[in-house]
């Protein structure tokens, strides 16, 4: 049953509430960060694919940085 308590707390998006990209408006490129977030969310490496991880968000702060990323502040 818990399983099925985790779906139904996925928003339309397959996210789940409040884990929206950029809600805060805090990065200067949200589109490329979506991006990345998906690409890397999708590898296996910090995790199995499909999963999110702390790894996984290192990964993406970093490549966002590398790629011209920036934060409002």
């Amino acid at each position: 049953k818990q399983g099925e308590a985790a779906k139904a707390k996925k928003s339309s998006t397959g996210m789940a509430k409040g884990g929206t990209v950029n809600a805060a408006g805090n990065y200067t490129k949200p589109t490329m960060r979506k991006n990345l977030v998906a690409s890397v969310k999708a590898g296996s490496k910090g995790g199995k694919p499909g999963q999110w991880s702390a790894r996984k968000a290192q990964m993406v702060a970093k490549q966002y940085k590398a790629k011209g990323g920036g934060y409002k502040s």
